[in-house]
């Protein structure tokens, strides 16, 4: 099994692919629903006035839109948020929308065509059979 200290509490936790422990990661949805019903009433809210109303961390926000679970609206919104790759204003998300299409148009060069997999599939992988027990 493999362990590691939750990023939040310090907490040890079995590893199932977060960054954080369970009581934690309830803590954190806690706080987004937290927001989110804020926003649902406050639906001209900015971040500043989220913080200090709902008191979730700014970086935790921030880390929901990063997470495409929240989007900027209104004028001046994306000041806030600006994609990783050229730096150009987003609303949501890590990329904007034309980053995110090179990327993508990236990794599917880099994937094996079908027809590349099936040739080596069938002509250049060969099994040999090892028997160490029957060495005749």
């Amino acid at each position: 099994m493999d362990f590691k200290n939750c990023k939040r509490c310090g907490k040890l936790f079995r590893n199932i692919g977060r960054d954080v422990c369970p009581s934690c990661m309830r803590l954190d949805e806690e706080q987004f629903q937290t927001v989110k019903s804020y926003l649902v009433k406050n639906k001209t809210a900015g971040i500043q006035e989220v913080v200090e109303e709902t008191g979730v961390p700014h970086d935790d926000i921030i880390r929901y839109l990063k997470e495409e679970r929240l989007e900027l609206k209104g004028e001046g919104g994306e000041m806030f948020l600006v994609c990783e790759s050229c730096g150009d204003p987003i609303s949501t998300g890590r990329f904007c929308k034309k980053c995110l299409k090179r990327l993508q148009s990236d990794i599917s060069g880099i994937a094996p065509k079908e027809e590349e997999t099936k040739s080596t599939k069938n002509s250049e992988v060969k099994f040999r059979i090892i028997d160490r027990y029957n060495n005749k």
